[in-house]
């Protein structure tokens, strides 16, 4: 939570130089983009030391592995094409089905996959080749890289794990693919690196159990006609439904500059520090939608989301928050909010929240 609270404002304020074409772009977007990584960084950092505490939980659902691919790529596609890699997808002739949580799942490939980009060359292949063997799924994620010396094979999956071999090639903190590792097995499924040695590429090979599910047909539907909006769509959303949105936060800075960029797009807003000045506004400005920190000086965004559901039935609230864990997206929903987001949060997230939840007439 302490760490993910600055990052929003940071995050919100780079947006707001690139919507204004403020400064030089390309430094604008080299900034935002390291926000992003830090962001993930932290995000796996947290991961580990949940499972290292025997705290973490998978959220299992039936999901079928193509579905797993694609929003992975979704993930790591603007990384290789930048570096302009050449990824090549094969995706298994069936559909395999997995009882398994999904969101890890993408997290484990979109890893693997962000690795093969960081350590090929620009202009390097990566290929992605996806099949059944038995009662298992595999996934074969190879690359024409900087390869893994033998005696580091052994090791590749320790996070924090010093030097790239005798080049003595920074590796930075190894996390990624630690994460991968322990997610997998989480799975019940396991993760193998190869390598002919350094300079001769690499191939990280991850089998899962396929276990026999039964999916719901309604789930099928509902994830059909999910809808993926690119950001000026998002943008020409916002502008046909303006809504009146009441941002809480008790970092000025995250309040006002999402609250700037919100009106960019053509939203009333009014902002509100506390949970006291947030229900005195709301009772002077009526909001369509809320947009909640958690962590409040004077009551915590689960009362105060209690108190303007009471007052303003109508109003649509979304928790904004650096508690990410999935007791607090769960506390967040018995507390009536519609959704939970994590921060740092970008105004096209924002914008796509609001656009699914359907609060524009």
């Amino acid at each position: 939570h302490e760490l993910r609270n600055p990052l929003s404002p940071i995050l919100s304020g780079l947006e707001i130089l690139k919507s204004q074409h403020a400064g030089p772009q390309d430094v604008v977007r080299m900034m935002g983009a390291h926000v992003h990584t830090i962001a993930r960084l932290l995000d796996d950092l947290l991961d580990i030391a949940r499972i290292t505490q025997k705290k973490f939980k998978l959220e299992r659902s039936p999901v079928e592995i193509k579905t797993i691919i694609d929003h992975a790529l979704e993930m790591v596609t603007p990384n290789m094409k930048e570096r302009k890699h050449t990824l090549t997808v094969t995706r298994p002739s069936e559909d395999i089905w997995l009882n398994a949580d999904p969101v890890r799942l993408t997290q484990v490939l979109a890893n693997i996959l962000g690795n093969a980009a960081k350590y090929t060359n620009p202009g390097g292949t990566i290929t992605l080749h996806a099949s059944r063997d038995g009662e298992h799924a595999v996934i074969r994620i190879v690359d024409n890289g900087n390869g893994i010396a033998p005696e580091r094979l052994s090791r590749i999956f320790d996070a924090f794990g010093g030097n790239e071999g005798p080049t003595k090639r920074p590796s930075g903190l190894r996390i990624g693919l630690s994460l991968a590792k322990r997610m997998t097995e989480l799975h019940h499924g396991s993760i193998e690196a190869k390598s002919k040695g350094e300079g001769k590429g690499s191939e990280f090979i991850v089998r899962l159990p396929i276990t026999p599910v039964q999916m719901p047909l309604e789930s099928v539907a509902s994830s059909s006609k999910r809808t993926r909006y690119s950001p000026q769509e998002i943008k020409n959303l916002a502008s046909k439904g303006a809504l009146r949105i009441l941002v809480c936060d008790d970092n000025q800075g995250a309040a006002q500059t999402l609250a700037k960029l919100l009106e960019n797009n053509g939203h009333e807003v009014h902002i509100a520090y506390s949970g006291t000045e947030a229900l005195a506004c709301a009772n002077e400005h009526p909001p369509r939608v809320a947009l909640l920190d958690i962590g409040l000086p004077d009551m915590d965004g689960y009362a105060l989301a209690h108190r303007l559901k009471v007052e303003h039935p109508s109003v649509v609230m979304v928790a904004l928050t650096g508690y990410g864990q999935e007791e607090d997206k769960k506390k967040a929903h018995a507390a009536g909010f519609a959704e939970h987001m994590v921060k740092p949060v970008s105004i096209v997230d924002v914008e796509r929240v609001l656009s699914e939840l359907g609060v524009r007439k």
